[in-house]
């Protein structure tokens, strides 16, 4: 994986949920929102990307990435029970963003120590 597929896949989702929260239409499953090896930067690091475990910013980036999803799939579950201004909130300036904007950091601070 590139890393900038992995910064765009994790904009995407941003999107995704952004747009999700105005017409939900139930295809989003909190549990699989909520693993962080279901996407695509979650497969690589469980997978190719493990190789690189040695490196603590490979263990910071895997653990900001799985409490980012664990709020994404709770922004999900959320939006099912009909508490859209509570998500939106979350999507705009709760937990969610904190640890998005941190899944960015330590992607770009990952990237720069494998290729330095």
């Amino acid at each position: 994986m590139e890393f900038k597929e992995a910064l765009e896949a994790h904009v995407n989702w941003r999107i995704k949920l952004r747009a999700y929260a105005l017409n939900a239409d139930k295809t989003l499953d909190p549990a699989i929102v909520g693993a962080d090896d279901k996407c695509a930067l979650g497969e690589w690091l469980y997978h190719e990307g493990a190789r690189f475990s040695q490196f603590p910013e490979y263990q910071a980036l895997k653990e900001v990435h799985a409490k980012f999803h664990v709020c994404a799939g709770r922004v999900v579950a959320m939006i099912h029970a009909g508490q859209i201004d509570e998500a939106k909130n979350e999507l705009n300036a709760g937990e969610y963003v904190g640890f998005s904007n941190l899944v960015v950091e330590k992607i770009i601070a990952f990237e720069s120590t494998i290729t330095s």
